[in-house]
C-alpha cells in the first residue's frame, strides 16, 4: 500500500503581482525545494478549488518525499479581509508551516493586478479607479501588516519570513539566500538564469463584451472546458479577445482615498520587516 504525498511545509503567500511567481519559480530550481503544479492552487481560499477534495490537493506534492522544502504558492492566501478562515485552515493543515509573504510598492502593484485581473477575465470593472473603490481585494491585499498580523496569530516570527520585490530585483542573489536559509536549505545555491525576467505583463489580453457577458453565466467555465477541444478555443480567442493596452490611470481623489486606507498599515509593515519609514514613496 503506498503511503499519502507528503504535507508542504511553506507557503508564499502572495501578495498578488509582487513577485510571487517569479520566487517560486527561482525557489523550485533548487535541488532541495519542491513547487506544486500548479503553483498556485488556492486550496484554503477558492471554493471551486476546496470542492476538489484534499485528496487532489495533495496530489500537487505526489513525488516530493525525497525534497526538503515542500510548498506552494497561492496570493488569495494574503488576502484575509476577503477568505478570513484561510490562516486556521492553513494552520491546521500544516501547523509546523514556514510563510514567505513578498512585498511590492503599494500603486505599480495595484495598477499590475488590474491589469492582470482584466486578462484573466475575473469580471473587473473596465475603469482603474472603480475597481479598486469597489472590489475589496484591492484595498486588503494592500493592507500587509494586516496579513503579517493575521498570520502571527496562528505561526511565530521564526515562521515568517517578509521579503521584497524590490529587493529580489536588484539583489537577487542576497534575497534568495534568506529564502533557503529560511527553508533550511543549501543556501549556497545561485539559479543560472537568476536575472531572467520572469511574468511579464507584455502580451496580456483581455474579454471583449461577449465574451465577458459569457463568463457571467454559471457553468460557463465547466461547459467550456468540456466540449468545446483546446484547438478550438484557441483558433477563436482572437475573435473574443483583444490586447490589452489600456494604462491604469489614477485620479487624485482616489489615490489620496487609496494613501488613506494603506499609509499606517504599510508604516507598520516596514518597520516589521526592518526597513526605512521612506522605503516606498506613499
Amino acid at each position: 500500500m503506498s503511503s499519502a504525498p507528503p504535507r508542504p511545509n511553506f507557503f508564499v503567500i502572495g501578495a498578488g503581482k509582487a513577485g510571487t511567481t517569479s520566487l517560486c519559480e527561482l525557489l523550485a530550481a533548487h535541488g532541495d525545494v519542491f513547487v506544486s503544479e500548479p503553483k498556485e492552487p488556492g486550496f484554503f481560499t477558492l471554493p471551486e478549488q476546496r470542492k476538489r477534495g484534499l485528496p487532489w490537493y495533495q496530489s500537487l506534492f505526489e513525488g516530493a518525499e525525497t525534497y526538503t522544502a515542500i510548498g506552494e504558492g497561492s496570493t488569495t492566501y494574503s488576502i484575509t479581509g476577503v477568505y478570513p478562515e484561510v490562516v486556521d485552515l492553513l494552520a491546521d493543515y500544516s501547523p509546523d508551516a514556514r510563510i514567505i509573504y513578498i512585498l511590492r510598492e503599494p500603486w505599480s502593484r495595484l495598477e499590475s493586478l488590474w491589469m492582470q485581473w482584466r486578462s484573466m477575465g475575473r469580471g473587473v470593472p473596465r475603469s482603474f479607479t472603480k475597481a479598486v473603490r469597489t472590489d475589496p481585494s484591492f484595498i486588503d491585499s494592500s493592507l500587509y501588516w494586516k496579513q503579517v498580523s493575521a498570520y502571527r496569530r496562528r505561526f511565530d516570527d521564526g515562521r515568517i519570513l517578509v521579503l521584497f520585490l524590490e529587493d529580489l530585483r536588484s539583489r537577487p542573489t542576497a534575497t534568495l539566500r534568506r529564502c533557503y536559509e529560511f527553508l533550511a536549505v543549501d543556501s549556497s545555491f545561485v539559479p543560472p538564469d537568476i536575472d531572467r525576467p520572469r511574468n511579464a505583463w507584455v502580451g496580456k489580453r483581455e474579454d471583449r463584451l461577449p465574451l465577458e457577458l459569457m463568463r457571467r453565466i454559471p457553468g460557463y467555465a465547466f461547459v467550456r472546458d468540456s466540449l468545446v477541444p483546446a484547438g478550438v478555443r484557441q483558433r477563436f480567442k482572437g475573435k473574443f479577445t483583444r490586447q490589452l493596452t489600456e494604462r491604469p490611470q489614477w485620479d487624485p481623489a482616489t489615490r489620496e482615498w487609496v494613501r488613506s486606507q494603506i499609509r499606517d498599515d504599510v508604516a507598520q509593515v516596514l518597520e516589521y520587516a526592518g526597513k526605512p519609514a521612506d522605503f516606498w514613496s506613499l
